[in-house]
């Protein structure tokens, strides 16, 4: 198992957390203003984080560290 806390702006970062010991194992920073809300695992070892402060969500490998910006401005455009 995994723990992940999310940093909102302006820490902009997701700390993995030991379940066991509750050390944090990893902080992975993000973008300036990214400003995280939420994260949801996919799998063992990947990430989706909602970014409020940008149209994206965010595709983190644990792992390898890998990133995949999920571009989602046609949804918020699709809002107004």
């Amino acid at each position: 198992g995994r723990c992940l806390i999310v940093h909102p702006s302006p820490a902009d970062s997701i700390s993995l957390i030991d379940p066991v010991d509750l050390s944090v194992k990893a902080t992975i920073s993000l973008e300036a203003g990214a400003d995280p809300r939420d994260v949801a695992m996919i799998d063992a070892r990947t990430a989706v984080v909602s970014q409020y402060g940008k149209a994206a969500l965010l595709l983190i490998d644990l792992i390898s560290g890998t990133r995949q910006a999920i571009d989602l401005t046609a949804a918020a455009a699709a809002q107004r």
